[in-house]
């Protein structure tokens, strides 16, 4: 796996269905007894015009992606999650049998220009 895939699986993987999960759980919330503002919600979007539904769908999809994008620019180091002067950096590799690959290396595109 190199970087490109693994950002592919990322969109897949986790980006999709996050979007999908939050607004499934949106318009039928989970459990026996959901939260009231859960179901008010879910009421208010059942009310919706089918475009004003569609327009949540793509703020969801839009706040999923900054999310996502921005873990990334952790992972990439250029921002930081640190308040010290010295910082260290995140190493992310895919490990399979006997390959080792270094998907966030500096010398390469950074992981959130291929996610963005």
């Amino acid at each position: 796996m190199d970087a490109e895939r693994f950002i592919m699986a990322i969109k897949k993987c986790v980006h999709n269905p996050a979007v999908r999960g939050a607004l499934e759980s949106i318009a039928q919330p989970p459990g026996r007894c959901p939260p009231a503002e859960d179901l008010r919600l879910a009421d208010w979007l059942k009310e919706l015009p089918d475009t004003d539904r569609t327009n949540v769908g793509n703020i969801v999809d839009t706040a999923v992606a900054h999310a996502l994008f921005g873990f990334l620019c952790v992972l990439d180091g250029v921002r930081v999650v640190e308040d010290s002067p010295t910082k260290g950096r995140f190493e992310l590799y895919y490990i399979s049998d006997s390959e080792r690959t270094l998907l966030n290396d500096p010398t390469r595109e950074p992981l959130h220009d291929i996610y963005g």
